[in-house]
């Protein structure tokens, strides 16, 4: 998107001259920010200010321009020795530059102010359209609001979204600035291909600066359809192309290289949805005529009552996982925008660190020319502090980026909690929230993915900042010690906002449950929360008083077995539902046990018949019809150890068959500390290594 430069100064001849280069690199300079209202295409991205002290009255811009909601990266010129009262007068600032600046290292920092916005930008962007895409199910309404939310992104373009259906038509399904019939007879009268057919052929995205020297007949009504640029990009599901997503402006040359890489992300989130309705919309059909077929026979055999409930329980899980959906799909986006980036300024942060370093070292050996320079020393030092922390937050970026490789390796908390405050200091700052943290010493390391982690915790961090929106004092803190009695290790993020009533507390981590007014939430931030967290093994619980405080905690088992295969059996764990079964797994890993499943009793059966030693945890319910078939494997085998899993109070033959044989048992509440103490007592899990 075109970008606008705001200078504040009255130098003409700075002016003139900052003109002129930026007009040659596409961008559009004011001195005015009231005189640029979002049209022309153009939003403010970077603000020059050349200012003399702290009360100088160029800031009264700046402070119109941050009360219009603007996001632009603020670069600030100033005598030396006035840096530090201008500092506390104009608060985050992308760069100060000594006065008299060099035009290079003006236009250099330009640059990177200019490329973070962007990248800021993006982000912002892909966050809005995930939101919308995780909204609702059904295809039609999700592509409408999702074209919505691009045409305000692209600052009034017009939107057309395209979707195969059968054979080589491809009709409109969405549309913003035009109607969608008229759409739909545009592409059908025009004599060969728009753009958005090109795109569905080759499933690469294209752009077209000039619609006039795109060659294509263009139909009667093409007046109608004022696109002088194009930007267009598939929308893809599964690995095929499903359909296309088109930007078009009245502008010749409106779009870049960096809005085509943009719609192809958005791309990617489209076919989610797509992808969603169509699953969800199966399930609605297959559930229906399951219950038509149930009607007319009257008659339902085992099978088909499995079905049944199978079907339901699908349909409630897919509301329940969409939004880890969209979210591995929408962190493969963010992939391609910030990997890319953040390599490319990785190469010169080296150059900067180790030129900085070099000057340092020459400062060393010659203390007379340091004597000469007494503040040159601490401005390195500075250069160098600065460097570092900019390569942290970029290893974060990446970081966050690959999540959805989903390999877990032993990883330090606190580290990944150090991450993911990087990620947020930034906005924590604009909005003087106060950050502060406490990493207990010799922490235990953790087997997750922890980029999955990672995400967990920025939505823990979110959810705090939009609590202490209305709040007096703002303070976040997170915490992270080790509870060594559960082998675990223990994240705190609390802070002092509204706090949540006991009435909701149960109720925090439903799927699409949130107490804030209508579009200002989907529901889903906790709810994905509790997702990464279970599927690690772990448990999550908040406490709060109201008006006070909010705290949520996430338990994780920590890896402290210094060697699994010689210390740990394997363990195998039986239980006939999925999510136990899942759930139970995730935590004897993230322990260091070699784990395998089976979801029936023969196949547990089976696995013991074949001689597998070590450690079984066995849900009751798997014998309740079995139990003597049970007790005569069990009694075959050697070297095993049982672990009974039931509800409390449970009675019956296999109940008690089982106790019998068991060494140890759970029930009802199968958390972390419930399980390690059933191992502990079985004898069979090894002291924390502390």
């Amino acid at each position: 998107m075109p970008q606008s430069i705001l200078l504040v100064d009255d130098d003409p001849q700075l002016a003139q001259m900052l003109a002129q280069v930026a007009h040659a690199r596409g961008l559009n300079v004011i001195a005015d920010v009231d005189a640029l209202a979002v049209g022309g295409g153009h939003r403010i991205a970077a603000a020059i200010l050349r200012v003399a002290s702290a009360a100088a009255p160029e800031f009264a811009t700046l402070d119109r321009l941050r009360a219009s909601g603007a996001t632009a990266e603020v670069i600030v010129v100033v005598d030396r020795d006035a840096i530090e009262s201008v500092a506390a007068r104009v608060g985050d600032v992308f760069a100060y530059l000594p006065s008299p600046v060099e035009p290079q290292q003006l236009f250099a920092t330009l640059d990177r102010a200019l490329e973070r916005h962007r990248l800021t930008w993006e982000l912002g962007v892909l966050n809005e359209v995930a939101a919308v895409v995780s909204s609702a199910l059904d295809v039609r309404t999700v592509l409408q609001r999702a074209a919505e939310r691009v045409a305000d992104a692209f600052l009034g373009s017009r939107v057309i979204v395209r979707l195969r259906e059968t054979g080589e038509t491809a009709p409109v399904v969405a549309s913003v600035g035009l109607d969608e019939a008229m759409a739909e007879r545009l592409y059908r009268a025009g004599a060969g291909k728009w753009p958005s057919d090109v795109v569905m052929d080759t499933g690469v995205a294209m752009r077209v600066d000039d619609m006039a020297a795109y060659r294509m007949p263009r139909p009667d009504e093409g007046q109608a359809f004022p696109a002088q640029s194009v930007v267009a990009a598939p929308i893809v599901a599964g690995g095929h192309v499903i359909g296309a997503v088109t930007v078009v402006s009245d502008q010749t040359g409106r779009f870049t290289r960096s809005d085509e890489r943009l719609l192809l992300a958005i791309g990617g989130q489209f076919g989610v949805a797509v992808s969603n309705g169509r699953m969800y919309e199966a399930a609605r059909r297959a559930h229906a005529l399951e219950q038509a077929h149930a009607r007319d026979l009257r008659v339902v055999s085992e099978d088909l009552r499995l079905t049944n409930v199978e079907l339901i329980a699908a349909l409630e899980r897919l509301r329940t996982t969409q939004a880890q959906l969209v979210q591995a799909e929408k962190l493969t986006a963010l992939g391609q925008l910030v990997a890319g980036v953040a390599h490319e300024l990785n190469n010169p942060l080296t150059s900067i660190m180790g030129y900085a370093q070099l000057v340092q070292q020459q400062l060393r050996l010659h203390p007379e020319v340091a004597a000469q320079l007494p503040r040159f020393n601490d401005d390195v030092l500075r250069i160098v502090t600065e460097a570092d922390r900019a390569a942290r937050i970029i290893r974060s970026l990446l970081t966050f980026a690959r999540r959805q490789s989903s390999r877990r390796v032993r990883e330090d908390v606190g580290d990944l909690c150090r991450r993911a405050a990087d990620l947020r200091a930034y906005d924590l700052r604009l909005k003087d929230i106060e950050v502060t943290t406490s990493f207990a010493p010799g922490l235990p390391p953790v087997l997750v993915d922890g980029g999955q982690i990672q995400q967990a915790l920025l939505n823990l961090m979110l959810n705090a900042e939009q609590a202490m929106q209305g709040s007096a004092t703002r303070r976040l803190h997170i915490g992270v010690a080790e509870e060594a009695r559960c082998c675990a290790v223990v994240i705190s993020v609390k802070d002092t906002g509204h706090g949540i009533d006991a009435t909701n507390l149960k109720r925090v981590f439903d799927p699409f449950f949130t107490t804030r007014a209508v579009g200002e939430g989907t529901g889903l931030g906790l709810s994905i929360v509790h997702g990464i967290v279970r599927g690690h093994g772990g448990d999550v619980w908040v406490t709060s008083r109201p008006g006070v405080e909010t705290t949520f905690f996430v338990r994780l088992p920590a890896d402290s077995v210094t060697q699994p295969s010689a210390v740990s059996p394997k363990v195998l764990i039986a239980h006939a539902d999925l999510d136990v079964r899942g759930y139970l797994s995730a935590m004897c890993q993230g322990w260091g046990y070699d784990v395998i499943q089976a979801h029936r009793l023969h196949d547990a059966l089976e696995a013991l018949a074949e001689g597998f030693a070590g450690v079984v945890l066995l849900d009751e319910s798997m014998v309740d019809d079995n139990a003597q078939d049970w007790e005569a494997t069990w009694k075959r085998t050697s070297g095993a150890v049982l672990i009974a899993l039931g509800a409390p109070g449970a009675g019956g033959t296999a109940a008690e068959s089982l106790r019998r044989s068991a060494r140890a048992s759970v029930a009802g509440l199968f958390d972390v500390c419930h399980l390690r103490h059933a191992l502990l007592e079985a004898g069979v899990a090894p002291p924390a290594v502390t």
